[in-house]
């Protein structure tokens, strides 16, 4: 039953069959409504669920206001990113990617552009389809920035603590903005770039405790504590407040 389809109430949706799942459960991401559903959930079941009136107006009750358009400009503390549509068509691709590092703009390490083919003019701005197309492409601009930025900053902030990492990977990770693993290499979010610089360096820092202590004990707590000088607590509790600009 996995998979994308279309559906005349919520448009496009998303259907993942998991095995813990007890029960149809539906959340948005971005102008996609995804449904959870048991992996031995029989279809009727399923047909009439997303049919049902009552619970479709429950759905479309907590639908997200599209939050990417052409023209939008994101202001990051270290770079930022501006979609435009450009003033050509392409023949190889729907959307180009450019930074400028030399001469960067409004006092930012870089100034990062998404030019969309002007072909694009005509697709609805609010439509699931679009709005992922600009989602995926300024993810794209936000791990190289994050590789060019976000890495250097955290092998200065190991150093200054003395911690020593095995090595760094950088992926779009949404539901953990770092990782520690066992063996030492810290895996850190593409989406730590939009985060204000002393969040950043919070994510950061934590990841470098679980250095010290692989797990959340008050070992761990104490150690990255000292690495946010006594600010742990206002920082963890501001970063999960943040509302990132991608979905």
């Amino acid at each position: 039953m996995s998979g994308r389809y279309t559906h005349p109430v919520y448009g496009t949706i998303r259907i993942k069959a998991h095995p813990a799942a007890r029960c149809i459960k539906a959340r948005w991401i971005g102008q996609e409504v995804c449904f959870v559903v048991p992996v031995n959930a029989p279809y009727e079941e399923f047909r009439k669920f997303i049919d049902d009136a009552g619970v479709q107006k429950k759905i479309l009750a907590i639908r997200p206001k599209p939050c990417l358009y052409v023209g939008m400009r994101i202001d990051c503390d270290i770079v930022d990113f501006t979609i435009e549509y450009d003033a050509c068509e392409y023949s190889d691709t729907d959307i180009r990617i450019k930074s400028e590092k030399s001469a960067p703009e409004r006092n930012k390490k870089a100034n990062y552009k998404l030019y969309v083919s002007p072909r694009l003019k005509d697709a609805d701005p609010c439509g699931a389809e679009f709005q992922t197309f600009l989602n995926r492409n300024l993810l794209v601009a936000a791990k190289h920035a994050t590789i060019s930025y976000v890495v250097p900053r955290a092998k200065e902030l190991a150093m200054q603590v003395e911690a020593l990492p095995m090595g760094w990977n950088v992926k779009d990770v949404k539901r953990s903005l770092g990782k520690c693993d066992s063996h030492g290499v810290i895996t850190l979010s593409s989406r730590l770039i939009f985060l204000p610089q002393e969040l950043c360096d919070f994510v950061i820092y934590h990841e470098l405790a679980h250095l010290a202590e692989m797990n959340h004990s008050a070992a761990f707590h104490k150690v990255c504590d000292r690495y946010c000088g006594g600010r742990e607590a206002e920082l963890s509790a501001r970063t999960k407040k943040f509302e990132f600009p991608v979905f």
